[in-house]
């Protein structure tokens, strides 16, 4: 499973929208009046290159994650879905240590004709690798 992939599955286990991965190709249309989009916005891995036996990674993941919800919902509603939802489930999570947090403010976007909320979070994993 890729490390987007089990991002997306610990928040869908908790949200109480749809999780979607950020290229899927499905139609916005079809994602509804709530929604969560995840992205990875950069990567950075590292192993110990002088133990050959060694076959994992510590990882660095930079995760780009857009709430999307009506042009009604207030600050205080998308703020607090961040927390309990996005923030909770990761910093609760034994695969991701949360390193850093870059929340924006939420703001409406005219394309969509919805409230949005920009951030980006920075963790560190694990990751398990062959040369193989």
């Amino acid at each position: 499973m890729s490390i987007l992939s089990e991002l997306k599955n610990i928040l869908e286990n908790t949200s109480p929208i749809d999780v979607y991965l950020e290229y899927d190709g499905i139609p916005l249309e079809s994602k509804g009046e709530r929604f969560v989009v995840v992205g990875i916005d950069s990567e950075e891995c590292s192993y110990d290159i002088q133990n050959s036996s060694d076959d994992f990674s510590k990882d660095k993941i930079s995760f780009k994650v857009r709430i999307i919800m009506p042009s009604d919902v207030d600050n205080d509603t998308i703020n607090n879905y961040f927390d309990n939802y996005i923030m909770n489930p990761l910093m609760k999570s034994i695969q991701f240590n949360v390193l850093s947090v870059k929340k924006d403010a939420p703001q409406y976007t005219k394309y969509l004709n919805k409230m949005q909320l920009d951030s980006t979070i920075l963790v560190e994993c694990v990751s398990n690798f062959s040369f193989s």
